[in-house]
Formats: structure tokens, sequence, C-alpha cells
């Protein structure tokens, strides 16, 4: 492919300067000395990018750098067949001068070209300049990397859940085409600026990075391969093993942990001992507020072995769907009556309460405690028994002529007082037969509920009218973006 070069002037330019490498401070090229200390000052001149203005391909003409990283840098650029602007990414020349890394990264780029997934940064040519130059041609993106998203700060897990299930999404159609990302991180992903908050996400980089590295070797010693990864690494890539879609998957794990906790699971000033931790501890224990399945879910995509992780990015896609869509056991909430004990068989006839009239029901003041007729059963009793005396007396009048006293049969006063009871059920239903019933002092572990309503104020009338709020998120609202602080992606504008 051949380059042409162009006229174009812009800001890439790299500007003169005048340095102190005293208190390592940069002034105009004007000043000769320091004002801070007074050492003279060393002179660096202007140099120019010699990318900016030059169209690659006939088709691409660059215009100003967006962004350098260890594998080279992105440039804002216009497609000019259709007066567009595009991403370019040019390799570093180091990078580039080694042929079978430019034959992986080529290999790597053709893969990614087909790759038509909503959440992965489309692909829109790539190639190589007759001079040598590498370079990748992507959508450009306006929006935020979610490392500056998140900013080490957990995010309330409606987002999460969005966040991950549109990452297992990106990767299930990555592996289909047989391209691991071998470098999953937040800062490879870019949250969408428009729409706004909806989180819509771009993966960037599907196995460009590690394309120009062999990945058959160590990757701890290689300064390149592990800057900004190390976080993110999974045990097999740690000890150089070579990637593989479960690679990727433990990668999802520790994005989903930080997301979840603010930090990812294993941090350390030192990076040997964060790679060492990915081989050997656990990851600490997850907020009890994160639902169980989704606890389990990052426990198991953060397994040492890749065997005991998720088969494929679709089965972790189908747990994080079951959390969204409100699974049983996804969403624990706290329940008042989880806090009354078991009522044991033998007493549940003492709980067992007809349901009030309504009449009664809204006749009485919410929280008064039930009126109890204690008196009816003892008056109705004693009222039989005052019958059955004065029959085995004789009536009252008996003379001599009178006919004699026939005592009518015995009345139990408690099966009378028993029938009274449950005749009465339909006029006082919380009514309970103090015969039969325990004392109330007694009741006291069975009637605990009712107990509390009257000492609180009835506390299940409010429960009942008052909405529950959600267990999920007690996160504050999302500030609103300021479109200054958006940049142009991939890279930073």
């Amino acid at each position: 492919m051949s380059g042409d070069h162009g006229t174009h002037d812009s800001g890439g330019d790299l500007h003169a300067e005048a340095y102190c490498s005293s208190c390592n401070q940069s002034f105009a090229p004007e000043i000769e000395r320091c004002p801070n200390d007074g050492v003279r000052l060393i002179k660096f001149a202007a140099s120019r990018d010699p990318l900016i203005g030059r169209v690659l391909d006939g088709r691409f003409e660059v215009r100003e750098p967006l962004g350098r990283g260890g594998m080279g840098t992105v440039y804002r650029a216009i497609q000019l067949s259709v007066d567009r602007e595009v991403a370019v990414k040019v390799v570093h020349p180091k990078l580039a001068d080694d042929r079978q890394a430019a034959k992986r990264f080529l290999r790597e780029a053709r893969l990614a070209s087909r790759l038509n997934q909503p959440s992965v940064v489309q692909v829109i040519d790539f190639g190589q300049t007759d001079d040598g130059v590498l370079y990748l041609v992507m959508e450009l993106l306006r929006g935020r990397t979610l490392a500056k998203e998140q900013a080490g700060q957990r995010l309330p897990l409606k987002r999460v859940l969005a966040i991950g299930s549109q990452l297992c999404d990106a990767l299930e159609a990555a592996h289909a085409q047989g391209i691991v990302h071998r470098d999953l991180k937040p800062g490879n992903i870019v949250v969408l600026a428009d729409p706004p908050g909806r989180d819509l996400l771009k993966v960037l980089d599907f196995g460009l990075a590690k394309s120009l590295i062999a990945d058959t070797s160590s990757q701890v010693t290689n300064t390149d391969a592990i800057l900004g990864t190390p976080l993110y690494m999974s045990p097999e890539q740690v000890q150089g093993k070579g990637s593989e879609p479960r690679s990727d998957l433990y990668a999802l794990g520790c994005i989903l942990y930080e997301l979840l906790t603010g930090a990812p699971p294993f941090v350390d000033p030192s990076v040997n001992l964060i790679l060492a931790r990915h081989l050997s501890e656990p990851p600490p224990p997850l907020p009890a507020s994160v639902p169980p399945r989704l606890r389990g879910l990052v426990t198991q995509l953060l397994a040492k072995d890749p065997a005991e992780r998720p088969a494929t990015a679709a089965d972790a896609r189908a747990v994080l769907q079951w959390v969204i869509d409100g699974g049983a056991a996804a969403w624990p909430e706290p329940d008042v009556s989880d806090t009354v004990p078991e009522v044991p068989a033998e007493f549940a006839q003492t709980v067992a309460q007809p349901t009030p009239p309504p009449g009664i029901a809204a006749a009485r003041m919410p929280g008064a405690p039930p009126r109890r007729r204690w008196w009816l059963p003892v008056a109705i009793g004693a009222a039989a028994l005052g019958v059955g005396g004065y029959a085995l007396l004789g009536g009252g009048g008996g003379g001599a002529g009178s006919r004699p006293a026939v005592a009518p049969p015995a009345i139990d006063a408690g099966a009378a007082a028993a029938a009274v009871v449950v005749d009465a059920g339909p006029i006082d239903a919380p009514l309970v037969d103090a015969a039969a019933a325990p004392p109330p002092v007694d009741a006291g572990p069975v009637d605990a509920r009712r107990r509390d309503d009257r000492d609180r104020g009835a506390r299940s009338v409010i429960d009942a009218s008052t909405p529950r709020a959600a267990a999920v998120d007690a996160a504050p609202p999302r500030p609103p973006v300021d479109a200054a602080d958006l940049d142009f992606y991939p890279g930073k504008r």
C-alpha cells in the first residue's frame, strides 16, 4: 500500500520549551534561568510529528494525535472518500520492524475486521505503507474509558449488570471467531457519551496489542506486555502458558469485582506481589449486599484453574441476566417476619385466628389492642350453673302438693363456655378461649408479633401501607457529565 504526503498543518507539533533538571519544571523557551532555583535551563527545540498531514493509502488523512501508548500512537484522521472522522492507530516502529510481530498483527487485524457486534469497536481497514508503517483504522468513539467512569468508586448494581452483560456479548462474539482479547481491562473499554446515561460500551484492541508480543514467552519480565495489565492478568498468563478464551473470563471477573467494590481483587505497590496473588491467593470476599448468585459468578470467574471457570461468556451472561430478571435468590430483602421464631405445631391452634369482619376492623383505631371479652364465658357459665341449681331446688316455690322436682341433665360449664366462644367468633374474631388457651404470659413467645404491634404502634399496619425501599443499591445519583470532560477514543485526546 502506498502513502502520500499532504500539506495539512495541525497542532501535532512538539513545542519548544526550557527545562529545569533541578525542579523538573518546564518554562517558555525565551527564559534562560529557572525562576525557582536559578539553574540554567535546558532548551528543547520544537519538533514535528512526521505523520501529521500524511495521507495513508491515499484515503486516510492524519490530522492530530489522540493518545500514545506502548503499542503506538492513535491519531484523529479523515476518511477522504466519505468525509468522516476515524481513528488511526499507528504501530510503534520498533514493533513494526519485527517481521513475525507484523505478521501476527496483520492476522489479528483481519480477524478483528470481521467482528460485527455492537459492543466491539469497528475495524474499518488496516495495512502497511511502503515505508513500513503499520496502521489500523477504526471508528472514532466519543466517550470516556470505564477506568475514568469508575474512578475508584463502586458502581450501582444496575450499572454493573448492564456493563457486565455487554462485555459478555463482546467476548462471546470474539471467541466465536477464534479471537482472544488477552488484555481486557477498564482502560480498553469505552462508555459512549451518546446516548447519555445508557452505559453503552465499546471494547477496543481485540487481540491486537498482544499480537505484537510473542504469547508463548514469559510476560512477567516483559515490561511492555504487563504495563497496565497485572491487575487483570489470569494465572495462566502470569505463568507464560499463553491465553485462551477463559483467560478473558478471568479478566472479566476482575473487572466485575472492581465495579462492585471500587478496587481490583489484588492490589499492591509491587507488581510481582500482584502477580503472585493472582497465582495463589483467593480474592477478598465481596460485600454482603451483592446478590448471592452474582457473588458466586465472580468467584467462579476468578478461579485459578481455567477448567473451574464458566465454559463460555454466554454461560456467564446467563447468570447476569438471571440476576437482572430478578431471580428469587438474587435480591435478598430483609423481612420482619424472618425475625419471628417458628411456631411449634402443637401451638398452631393458638395462632390461627379468623379474619376480623370488615366493620369491626375498621371501627378500631390502628395500633389499639383488641378488646377481649373475658367476662362473657364466665357470665354464661355462671348463668348455666344458676339455672341448674334452681331446678334442683324445686323451681323456688315447691309446696306439699307440688310435683317432685326432676333434675335436668348436668351441664358442663367448660363445654358451655367453649360453645359460646365458637358462636362469638363472628362478633369478636380475635377472641381466644380463656379456659382452653394458656395464660397471656405463657403465650408471649407465640403471640410476639401482636404484642410487638401493641408496644410499637401497629408496626405491621405501617409496614403494609408503606412501600419497602429497594435493597439493591443506595449509591448516589450519577452526576451530570460535562461535555468538555469527554474524550475521543481510541486514545485520549
